[in-house]
């Protein structure tokens, strides 16, 4: 329970009312006598869970949340931030993450294709259909790739391939792991990430 202070103080703790300053109004509470903190597997698998999700949407603030999940967050009238931990939040089972659930992107309204990966000496071949039988498919959407590595940091790589060429390479490295996603762009619409491929 809080109330307004009628003196003017200093924030504190004195026994069990804890006083404090907000919004320029002095305020106070009554602390709690126990707090309820289970510490069962089920809560600390929740916890581990969470901590992961918010780690990873904080490494990608500025290259994803800004960008590609602000605009979508702000019709349902919440943060890009908020929107992508609870989307994310169940890719991390047990700690682990689970690449083939994770959504770095959403759809804002381009098709996304199913992709066929094949790795070839240092080189990944990535081949899709690209017959434009949908209308929220062009010739002229760009393919982007996202490499998450495994410490949950990301790299955007524009391949300046479009939709029409069915077909992009990417120089493959065997001295890092990562998870390849890839979604399409143009202009102020995108495709959701899909999950293509893993390095480890």
């Amino acid at each position: 329970m809080m109330s307004k202070s009628s003196a003017k103080i200093e924030s504190g703790r004195i026994g069990n009312i804890i006083r404090y300053a907000r919004n320029g109004v002095q305020c106070e509470r009554m602390r709690p006598e126990s707090v309820f903190n289970p510490r069962t597997p089920k809560q600390i698998l929740v916890r581990s869970k969470f901590g992961l999700t918010s780690k990873l949407g904080s490494n990608v603030l500025y290259d994803l949340i800004h960008p590609f999940w602000n605009p979508i967050a702000k019709k349902k009238q919440r943060t890009g931030y908020n929107l992508f931990v609870s989307v994310n939040n169940p890719a991390f089972r047990g700690g682990l993450l689970a690449a083939e659930i994770l959504k770095l992107c959403l759809d804002k309204g381009i098709n996304q294709e199913v992709f066929s990966v094949h790795k070839n000496e240092d080189r990944i071949q990535i081949h899709w259909d690209s017959s434009l039988t949908n209308h929220r498919k062009s010739g002229q959407d760009q393919l982007y790739l996202i490499e998450l590595t495994t410490n949950l940091t990301v790299k955007i790589i524009d391949t300046k391939v479009f939709r029409e060429n069915d077909y992009c390479e990417y120089e493959y490295s065997d001295t890092n792991d990562y998870c390849l996603f890839a979604f399409w762009r143009n202009g102020v619409k995108w495709s959701e990430s899909r999950f293509i491929y893993s390095a480890k």
